[in-house]
C-alpha cells in the first residue's frame, strides 16, 4: 500500500508542477500582451521566468520522486498564482498611469 500511495503522491506532484507551469504561461502571455501595448514589463517577465525554471527543476525532481520536489510542487501554484498576480497588478497600475498621464 505504501508503493501505490509513494506513486500517487509522486504523479500529484508532478501535476501540480505541470499545472503551475500552464498558469505560468499564461503570466508570460499576458505580459506580452501589456509589452505589445507598451507597458513596462521587464522585472515582471524576470519573475515569470524565473518561476518557470523553478517549476522545470521541481518537476524533473518529482518526476524521481524526490520527496523535497513534493513538497516544492505543493508550493509552487501559490507561486505562481503570487507572481501572475503580480504581474497583472503592475500591468493594471502602468495602465492606470499611462491613461492618468494622457
Amino acid at each position: 500500500m505504501g508503493l501505490t500511495a509513494c506513486d500517487s503522491n509522486k504523479e500529484n506532484a508532478v501535476e501540480d508542477v505541470n499545472d503551475a507551469q500552464e498558469e505560468l504561461q499564461d503570466a508570460q502571455v499576458e505580459l506580452d500582451q501589456a509589452a505589445a501595448e507598451g507597458e513596462t514589463v521587464g522585472a515582471e517577465q524576470e519573475v515569470v521566468a524565473d518561476a518557470q525554471d523553478a517549476a522545470a527543476e521541481a518537476e524533473v525532481a518529482a518526476a524521481t520522486g524526490d520527496a523535497e520536489a513534493a513538497e516544492e510542487a505543493n508550493n509552487i501554484d501559490t507561486d505562481a498564482a503570487a507572481n501572475e498576480a503580480m504581474a497583472e497588478g503592475e500591468a493594471a497600475a502602468d495602465a492606470t498611469t499611462e491613461a492618468a498621464a494622457q
